[in-house]
């Protein structure tokens, strides 16, 4: 995958933003992602989505990726928006225009940890696409 064709990602998060030390970890792999990154807090995800672009919706319902296959699928398309639902889940619209729902498993997560398993999977797909070992700092 070379540079010009690496993936640009909005990860849409409907909720607050994490505090403390839970936002420094979020902020350390914003900076470690060098593809083009936008994380979006909003009220109403269905606004920020794109025509063109791959919808991710991350739902306990959804489908169990393995890192590798969920950097494959991060490969296969320019733009992809990776949707965190709020207390309640996903807005009825965003379901409906999810390309795929994807899980971190069938447990549900707090919002402020999925925002960080989120940004770390993105960071994995990059190290894993581009050929680098990941090691953890």
């Amino acid at each position: 995958m070379g540079h010009r064709d690496v993936p640009k990602i909005d990860l849409i998060t409907v909720g607050k933003a994490p505090r403390g030390a839970l936002a420094d970890l979020c902020a350390e792999y914003e900076k470690r992602i060098t593809w083009p990154l936008a994380v979006l807090d909003t009220a109403d995800a269905a606004k920020q989505l794109k025509d063109g672009a791959f919808v991710i919706a991350l739902d306990e319902s959804g489908q169990a990726l393995s890192s590798r296959a969920f950097a494959d699928l991060l490969a296969a398309y320019s733009r992809v928006q990776i949707c965190i639902g709020g207390p309640d889940g996903h807005a009825p619209a965003v379901r409906a225009r999810a390309d795929a729902v994807a899980a971190f498993g069938p447990q549900t997560w707090p919002h402020r940890l999925v925002r960080l398993m989120a940004l770390e999977q993105v960071y994995r797909a990059q190290q894993i696409l581009a050929g680098h070992p990941y090691h953890r700092a």
